[in-house]
């Protein structure tokens, strides 16, 4: 359970506060820009994923605010995952919908050759430092 609360704090922090250095927090107003009334209707998706969490953890280990996650808002019955079925390739695929073949992640290390940096889930000054993972991947 401690390992799974912290895979997720993990998840979430390169998801939320994937930069290096001091993230830029400055609101950007594009002027003119504005969603649509249809959009504007529709609720935020907020997605928590754990690595290794079994469908009967939430239960099993009374995580009450999972649980009311869960009542009151939608959950996975179940998940196929892609190939490899490895944590960093599938969570990858599930924030860009793509697969493992086009987005090219097929291992939870990847080494970026601009950068000349090895990547590693493992790596835990890689982690402290805030290595943002998409930004290691696409560039700045």
């Amino acid at each position: 359970m401690k390992r799974g609360i912290h895979f997720l704090l993990l998840f979430i922090s390169f998801t939320i506060f994937g930069q290096q250095g001091i993230a830029d927090t400055a609101q950007v107003v594009v002027p003119g820009r504005h969603n649509s009334i249809e959009n504007q209707s529709k609720p935020y998706v907020i997605m928590i994923s754990t690595d290794g969490f079994r469908y009967d953890y939430a239960k099993k280990y009374n995580a009450e605010n999972l649980l009311k996650l869960s009542e009151n808002g939608v959950k996975a019955e179940a998940m196929i995952p892609s190939y490899p079925s490895i944590t960093f390739p599938n969570h990858w695929s599930l924030i860009t919908g793509l697969y493992p073949s086009h987005h090219g992640l097929i291992d939870n290390f990847f080494y970026d050759y601009k950068r000349k940096e090895t990547y590693a889930m493992s790596n835990k000054k890689m982690q402290k430092m805030g290595a943002g993972t998409a930004e290691l991947l696409f560039g700045d």
